[in-house]
């Protein structure tokens, strides 16, 4: 589905859920796509989580 960025901004719970879900999020920007919200592979989640612990504990 797409939707505008100001849409997006008051709905931002709501469009994750929906990309969690498996659902491609387009937001659109003056009628022209700019960005695509799609949920994380759990490999993805996995190498992120980790970067962000490594991070943490450098500090």
């Amino acid at each position: 589905m797409q939707y505008s960025v100001t849409y997006a901004k008051s709905h931002l719970s709501q469009l994750l859920r929906r990309a969690e879900a498996g659902e491609e999020v387009i937001l659109n920007r003056r009628g022209k796509p700019v960005a695509r919200l799609v949920a994380l592979t759990p490999t993805e989640k996995q190498t992120l989580l980790a970067n962000l612990n490594s991070a943490n504990s450098a500090e």
